[in-house]
């Protein structure tokens, strides 16, 4: 199975990376430049990918929502 972490060198990203490499499970180590193909061919996605800086996110709450919240659509469509 093929199971693709977003936000694997955050917190809680990189505990389900070290997980899933016990498991034997394959993953990317970079999903930075993935193509649209390439993500397709996973089975799963973990989305754990979000910002995280309190301080920016309440001046610039607009743009991190827009982040945080389509870059999840663009993942899930």
């Amino acid at each position: 199975m093929k199971i693709l972490v977003t936000g694997n060198k955050g917190f809680i990203g990189s505990r389900i990376q070290e997980q899933l490499q016990c498991d034997g499970i394959d993953y990317p180590d970079d999903i930075a430049y993935l193509s649209y193909e390439k993500v397709m061919t996973y089975s799963l996605i973990i989305n754990c990918a979000a910002f995280t800086d309190a301080n920016k996110s309440v001046e610039k709450s607009r743009q991190i929502l827009h982040s945080n919240v389509l870059g999840l659509f663009n993942i899930a469509s």
